[in-house]
């Protein structure tokens, strides 16, 4: 679910900190959407060494049927 944070914008409220000058609100809004892309690509590198792992594992289940199957 990660991933779809890199592909989506930072959608924030009109009275988002609306106490602080916009200056700050944008300085903090840079600062959040930095660490959500961090968290974004972690997400991102994880799946795809799972998706690489479940490729391996069902790869070498399906040669080991295919192989044990002929003998």
């Amino acid at each position: 679910m990660g991933i779809i944070i890199i592909l989506t914008p930072l959608s924030v409220p009109s009275d988002f900190n609306a106490h602080e000058s916009q200056d700050k609100r944008q300085e903090l809004l840079a600062s959040m959407r930095a660490v959500e892309v961090k968290w974004g690509k972690r997400c991102a590198w994880a799946f795809a060494v799972f998706a690489v792992l479940v490729c391996v594992i069902v790869g070498t289940a399906v040669g080991v049927a295919k192989n044990g199957a002929g003998k």
